[in-house]
């Protein structure tokens, strides 16, 4: 086809406008760049995420393989995003034909649909690495598991209605067809929305107070929440893309509005998936980063917290291994950073405990790691009040 009058147009341009079917303003080098941009820096995150925690930490866990679905499900989701974009949803609505409609809303509305399930398995991946930050005593654990009640209740919601918010299915993407019912569109866009920031912030903002209440200097508490605040900015996409589904309702170029509001969709689930490998990277750094930059590493991001062993800070993850403390005040800063299980010299010497308390103590520490809430809490303290004090 080579001229514009070959096409059958969908609605007429605005006054002044000549539709353009041949050669359309389109959006879709910029979505190019994004999409490619996007899935090369969440791709080197996650392989960053599965090795710390495969090779430094030791072990995989439920997270991580959360993690890695969240991953496949971005690739599926920018897959059908693109393919919609490339038939023409990027253009403005006069300049798509009538038979590019369904090609293009098809792999669009399953895009929209893919979103909730996308979405919710981040915060999901969120929210079981703050599992296995506290401890099962400690009070934060509850709202954590709360959190995960909702999200997969919110978002199973959400995504088997937008599944089946017509009957027939196809006819959330065929205008054409004049049998069956849609529900109304409006409500579930900013009942969504509203759940989405929602709950962002909820997983945002969980930690704060356990982290804040830790017996250590401020200047750490500040590096720790910076890691967890990075989710800050996927709550920020998320309010915006909030605002441009407005314009979803209000500006009938619906093409062009869907092109600009799947921008902020994107980089939200973006970047809420490299926030969820983040949390991580703090092991990856102190392992490959030079060795004087190692102390701000080590004390970044907290394993566990336990209501009395909050003054252990450690680098996320597992490990087995059995250290002993070297004398001297910077014993927290050098064995502390991955978990280790928590072990004394036999030349350890603790003002405030007797030589039988010292061997309980020693004979304990060789199997329990700092996490155990039944550790003797009263023994760690007078140690570290004598030896370990750190500001």
């Amino acid at each position: 086809m080579s001229s514009s009058t070959t096409y059958v147009k969908i609605v007429d341009p605005p006054p002044g406008v000549t539709a353009n079917f041949v050669n359309p303003e389109n959006q879709i080098n910029g979505y190019i760049v994004l999409y490619t941009i996007t899935v090369i820096i969440t791709t080197l995150c996650l392989g960053i995420r599965l090795y710390t925690r495969k090779f430094i930490t030791g072990a995989l866990m439920l997270d991580d393989y959360f993690c890695a679905f969240s991953w496949c499900l971005n690739i599926a989701y920018v897959g059908l995003n693109a393919q919609a974009e490339a038939r023409g949803l990027t253009v403005h609505f006069w300049d798509m034909p009538q038979s590019n409609f369904i090609p293009a809303f098809e792999p669009f509305i399953l895009g929209a649909t893919l979103y909730y399930a996308l979405v919710g398995f981040i915060k999901l991946t969120c929210l079981l690495f703050y599992r296995n930050i506290f401890s099962p005593s400690h009070k934060t654990l509850y709202f954590v598991n709360a959190g995960i009640v909702v999200v997969i209740i919110a978002y199973s919601g959400m995504f088997f209605t937008q599944l089946f918010n017509c009957v027939p299915v196809e006819k959330a993407w065929d205008m054409w067809i004049t049998r069956g019912l849609c529900t109304p569109k409006l409500i579930l866009r900013y009942l969504s929305a509203a759940v989405n920031a929602s709950t962002d912030f909820y997983v945002l903002i969980v930690p704060i107070p356990a982290v804040w209440a830790l017996p250590v200097d401020t200047g750490r508490k500040i590096r720790v929440l910076a890691v967890f605040s990075m989710g800050l900015l996927a709550c920020t996409f998320s309010l915006i893309r909030l605002g441009f589904l407005h314009n979803l309702d209000t500006n009938p170029d619906i093409t062009w509005e869907i092109g600009r509001t799947n921008i902020w969709s994107h980089l939200e689930v973006s970047v809420g998936l490299i926030c969820a490998c983040a949390l991580v990277f703090p092991a990856f750094l102190k392992r490959h980063w030079p060795k004087r930059l190692n102390k701000y590493f080590s004390h970044l991001v907290p394993y566990r917290f336990s209501r009395k062993e909050e003054s252990f800070i450690t680098v996320s993850g597992i490990s087995s291994t059995k250290r002993d403390f070297p004398p001297g005040s910077n014993w927290m800063n050098n064995n502390f950073s991955e978990g280790a299980v928590l072990s004394f010299p036999e030349s350890a010497q603790l003002s405030n405990a007797t030589s039988t308390e010292m061997a309980e103590m020693h004979s304990m520490n060789r199997t329990r790691k700092l996490s155990d809430p039944e550790a003797p809490h009263a023994n760690y303290e007078a140690y570290l009040s004598s030896d370990g004090q750190e500001g």
